[in-house]
């Protein structure tokens, strides 16, 4: 399967599968990025790699001070958080009104609006994805997000994420990673990719130079990856290589250290450091596109005690970030790289490259001719039956079954069988359970999270009389430390069930839980279905 996906990807790359060495952006004429260019202050254009948050559930104040940032200090960019599409296309509108230089708009949506906006379609997790072998259908999900987000007034989208979930106990990624193959998960981010950036939403991959393989959430902490050089180059890099060469719009950087990187005694983070974003991302391996910090609000960006939020994010763009994403103290990050444009710290060059950069990206959006959201029908619009369609041929593809005993799926003659169905971690009929019931007369019962052994011990009396127990682990957690959501006597009840009668079980969880099952269970069959 290694060798597949291997040659695969060789003859994408030397037959030329996309059309850009550089990002698609250096496509779009330059008239209108240059005659921008000459028309902003060094501290607007120093403001154009600033993007900051919008969370429409804090209120007036914030944001109050949000278009502050926009008409007064001209920050290039905005992340939105939180809210329904109506609402946050409002937002958008309102803002770009305000620009000078019309704004770069991004969202974190690995798995579509859903993942930050309500009332909006579900896609399937890149790990669920990691098991359909349809390509088609994944470059068809990036297609139908690109197409939301331009609906809903958003240019940028913060996927795929490319890391390569080698560590099962990562505390982050996990889920949101297509896996623990390099080929497979190099091939799905490519699909991805594609699916956005042919329909002009620029695609992000992250989170360089890999966050896989990590023990801590550097949204708390400061993770450590201790791996060599060589063991990089072959693990970690490999899909950013591979996507650089394929024309990948932009590069978030991680906040991990990386000491085989770093000459540096200290740790320092890949998002702060000059040796992997300009040394090793721009020049050794020839990134073009942008390059975004991760937020400079996590805790793992955060590692000299009392530092100040500006003198972070001026670490950020001095290591190579075109982008900063969230920079605390706004008005004085833009002040203090005037300063060091001044005393010559920095070149005015640098700026200029970099805001240029940015302004080309812009042009290629499309922002150059840039209309209002449409508001009217826009709920419509992002929930059309089509997409919805998608969404659930994806969860159809991915369904891996992974145990069948003597083929007793697909189950026959049901009017024989006297059929039970049990969700474990909900009080209430799951939707499984609604869906079973449409095949056949059943009987449901619902246990919810951490019970006692005596609910057990009583499910497993009125479980007697039934032929055949259709079961469903649902309402899981990602995290190892959790237990992927799915307590220890559960897992002993459904083990004693499963060796006295007929027991199909169902994981809507991470496929990781499989860990915490005897290599010599007893079920008829196990079917993972990844997430709820």
């Amino acid at each position: 399967m290694q060798r597949r996906f291997a040659i695969f990807l060789l003859f994408l790359l030397v037959n030329g599968y996309a059309q850009y060495k550089h990002p698609p952006f250096y496509q779009a004429a330059t008239s209108w990025s240059d005659s921008i260019l000459s028309r902003l202050t060094v501290e607007e254009k120093i403001a154009q790699s600033i993007m900051v948050a919008v969370y429409p559930g804090k209120g007036a104040s914030h944001l109050q001070e949000v278009a502050e940032l926009v008409s007064k200090y001209k920050v290039g960019g905005l992340i939105f958080f939180q809210g329904g599409p109506v609402l946050h296309a409002s937002l958008i509108n309102y803002f770009q009104s305000m620009a000078k230089v019309p704004l770069l708009i991004g969202i974190d949506g690995e798995w579509g609006l859903s993942m930050r906006l309500d009332s909006t379609v579900v896609y399937p997790k890149q790990i669920t994805l990691g098991a359909i072998r349809q390509d088609t259908l994944i470059y068809l999900m990036g297609k139908e997000i690109a197409q939301q987000l331009r609906r809903t007034g958003i240019h940028m989208n913060f996927a795929p994420v490319v890391d390569i979930n080698s560590n099962p106990r990562n505390p982050v990624i996990g889920s949101r990673s297509f896996g623990e193959d390099k080929y497979l998960v190099t091939h799905k981010a490519l699909l991805y990719m594609r699916g956005l950036q042919d329909n002009h939403v620029l695609a992000t991959a992250k989170h360089f130079p890999g966050h896989g393989d990590t023990d801590a959430d550097s949204h708390y902490a400061l993770p450590v990856i201790t791996h060599s050089r060589e063991r990089l180059d072959s693990i970690e890099l490999y899909p950013f290589e591979c996507l650089i060469r394929q024309g990948v719009g932009s590069i978030m950087s991680a906040h991990v250290a990386v000491p085989s990187l770093c000459s540096s005694e200290k740790k320092i983070p890949a998002s702060l450091s000059q040796e992997i974003l300009t040394g090793l991302l721009k020049n050794e391996m020839g990134y073009t596109g942008l390059v975004i910090s991760d937020a400079l609000t996590m805790k793992g960006v955060q590692t000299e005690k009392n530092e100040k939020p500006w003198e972070t994010a001026w670490k950020a763009f001095c290591a190579g970030n075109d982008i900063l994403l969230m920079p605390g103290q706004v008005p004085t990050v833009i002040g203090k790289i005037c300063d060091a444009v001044e005393d010559s710290t920095l070149s005015e060059t640098d700026i200029n490259q970099r805001c240029l950069k940015i302004l080309r990206c812009k042009k290629w959006l499309g922002l150059d001719t840039l209309k209002p959201v449409n508001l009217s029908s826009l709920y419509q619009d992002l929930n059309a039956t089509p997409f919805l369609y998608t969404s659930q041929r994806l969860a159809e593809a991915s369904l891996t079954l992974l145990k069948n005993e003597k083929n007793i799926i697909p189950l026959l003659r049901l009017d024989t069988l006297r059929i039970a169905t049990l969700s474990i971690g909900s009080d209430t009929l799951s939707t499984f359970q609604q869906y079973c019931e449409l095949y056949a007369p059943m009987t449901h019962f619902c246990v919810g999270k951490n019970v006692e052994p005596s609910v057990y011990d009583s499910l497993y009396r009125q479980l007697s009389s039934f032929s055949l127990v259709l079961a469903a682990i649902v309402n899981t957690d990602i995290r190892y430390t959790q237990k992927y959501g799915v307590d220890d006597n559960a897992l002993l009840f459904l083990k004693r069930l499963s060796e006295k009668k007929k027991v199909i079980i169902s994981f809507f969880a991470s496929p990781y839980i499989l860990s915490r099952l005897d290599a010599s269970n007893s079920y008829s069959a196990i079917i993972m279905a990844y997430e709820d």
